[in-house]
Order: C-alpha cells, then sequence, then structure tokens
C-alpha cells in the first residue's frame, strides 16, 4: 500500500535492490552511474536526496582508507572532548 501512494518509495526500494545486485558482482562503477542517472532523470527532491546519500555512501565503500582515516580522526576529537 505505501508502494502505490508513494511511488518515490518504490523506486527506492528498486534502487537498492539492483544497487545490491551490483555490490554482488563487484560493480561499484554501476552503482555511481546508476544514481547519477536517477539524478539527471528526476526533480523529485525525496529521490534525488536519496541518490546524493547512496553516492556518498559508493565513495565511502570506493576509498576505505580515506574512509578509516577520517572516521578515526572523528572517533579521536569526540574522545578528547569526552575527557
Amino acid at each position: 500500500r505505501a508502494m502505490r501512494e508513494h511511488p518515490e518509495f518504490a523506486v527506492a526500494v528498486d534502487l537498492r535492490r539492483l544497487e545490491m545486485l551490483y555490490r554482488k558482482q563487484g560493480n561499484e562503477a554501476a552503482i555511481v552511474a546508476m544514481y547519477q542517472d536517477l539524478q539527471k532523470r528526476t526533480d523529485h527532491p525525496k529521490l534525488r536526496a536519496f541518490a546524493e546519500r547512496r553516492l556518498q555512501h559508493a565513495e565511502r565503500v570506493a576509498h576505505p582508507d580515506q574512509t578509516i582515516a577520517e572516521l578515526r580522526a572523528r572517533i579521536d576529537d569526540k574522545l578528547a572532548k569526552l575527557r
């Protein structure tokens, strides 16, 4: 019912399914291309925001060393504030 009333939700669900399949194949480039294509094809604000979040996630997956360094730095900063 939710998907009938909110077709953007149905689109997001199918995109995530495709993303999971591409990821199982090890095809990160297809994931990036898919979400970039979505941004070109729609002006729907929720779908555009969804695509942006998924592109940011794909960037983190593509560069794990950089992401690890950033996360460690954030943890260090937060721990320092707790002292």
